[in-house]
């Protein structure tokens, strides 16, 4: 067998490795703004291919001839070493600048260097928040419904009225916004999400946010929310909004329509938004009320809503809020989801949802999508 042909042969199983299970697909990267995707490697297979693309430009890059003995004459001499150096400069320069050098993860061994600003990678970003989700020792073992929580809560400050508020200014990172009730725990969120500003400094904390809140929902198994760059951060605490302008768990319908109208959604988005809580828990230092609302809060589906609908649901008997249980005690539903099912309006949406998952996700990621750009002014290129 020629060098040419096993050269071909193992650039064919590099081919081959690249698109196998053993690299990232579509849900560890994308291109953000246009919706198509894009792969990103991980880990070792990504140093595995780098190593072999070395190994396989080494031996199909010929090795330089030494030049001939000199002839009588100087200048043919020189010529001929000349021309043998650049030859073996271009070989050295194909195989050096024709390989991927590895890139080191985004929370592992040490602080990575940051990303030059003048790539912005945003599927990069994307790919390093899927990358860090899975931790056994929080919650229920993922960090993806605080990091959904992050990006709901920075967006539903919006007010149609005026114009404030959104995600527009990531103004949670001022007090009194960051105190506010209903951001207990956000903190942890935030604090999670430092190291990935670390490495992509030229990220917005609005876009950071946003952007992380729809990675988490893919990596948990959800719908690709379309999103794209272009928050600018605030300067300071006077862009706060005040506190108040998200739902208070603890009371009924008119006030779900009341915080969700003052947005701008109707009572089909309010039901598919609120379908979020098949994610995550409460937590009793948090909310004051405690528990998931199912059995698989790391894994986004339609089970709120089967539950809501198929579920005995009574009052807890606690020293807590007031709250809802299954009959096992495990499960919970704040007022705020009982109205779902108390309204006929929003009853028959939830339904719906029940009995029809990937209706569900489309709506869902239609309304999510629109609730992280409320307020945003982008700008005309993105």
């Amino acid at each position: 067998m020629s060098s040419s042909v096993r050269v071909l042969g193992r650039l064919g199983r590099l081919a081959l490795q690249a698109h196998s299970p053993g690299t990232a697909t579509s849900a560890l990267g994308a291109v953000m703004g246009g919706g198509s995707r894009v792969g990103v490697p991980q880990g070792p297979m990504r140093n595995m291919n780098i190593n072999v693309f070395r190994r396989t430009f080494a031996e199909a890059a010929p090795a330089a001839k030494p030049p001939p003995p000199p002839s009588g004459n100087p200048s043919t001499f020189l010529r001929v070493l000349l021309l043998g150096s650049v030859a073996a400069g271009g070989v050295f320069a194909y195989a050096l600048f024709s390989s991927e050098m590895p890139q080191q993860g985004p929370l592992g061994g040490g602080a990575p260097e940051p990303l030059s600003s003048a790539k912005k990678d945003y599927g990069a970003v994307k790919a390093a928040v899927i990358d860090m989700l899975d931790v056994e020792d929080y919650d229920d073992g993922s960090y993806g419904p605080i990091l959904v929580r992050l990006a709901w809560h920075s967006s539903g400050t919006y007010c149609k009225a005026d114009g404030t508020g959104g995600s527009g200014g990531a103004t949670m990172r001022f007090s009194p916004e960051c105190k506010h009730g209903a951001n207990a725990g956000l903190a942890k969120a935030r604090e999670i999400l430092e190291p990935i500003k670390r490495r992509f400094p030229w990220i917005s904390y609005g876009d950071l946010w946003t952007l992380a809140g729809c990675a988490a929902l893919e990596g948990m198994g959800g719908p690709e929310i379309k999103w794209r760059p272009g928050r600018v951060d605030a300067a300071d605490e006077t862009a706060c909004t005040p506190d108040g302008r998200l739902p208070d768990a603890t009371k009924g319908a008119p006030h779900i329509r009341d915080v969700f109208g003052r947005m701008g959604f109707s009572d089909r988005e309010i039901v598919a938004l609120s379908g979020a809580h098949a994610l995550g828990r409460c937590h009793t230092d948090r909310s004051g009320f405690s528990g998931p609302w199912t059995n698989a809060p790391t894994t986004f589906s339609n089970l709120y809503f089967t539950e809501l609908m198929t579920t005995k649901w009574t009052k807890k008997k606690w020293a807590g809020p007031l709250q809802y249980e299954d009959p096992t005690g495990t499960l919970m539903m704040l007022p705020t989801d009982m109205s779902l099912i108390w309204d006929s309006k929003f009853k028959k949406v939830v339904k719906e949802y029940a009995d029809n998952e990937e209706l569900f996700f489309k709506d869902f990621a239609a309304a999510f999508g629109k609730l992280i750009e409320l307020g945003v002014k982008f700008p005309a290129t993105a």
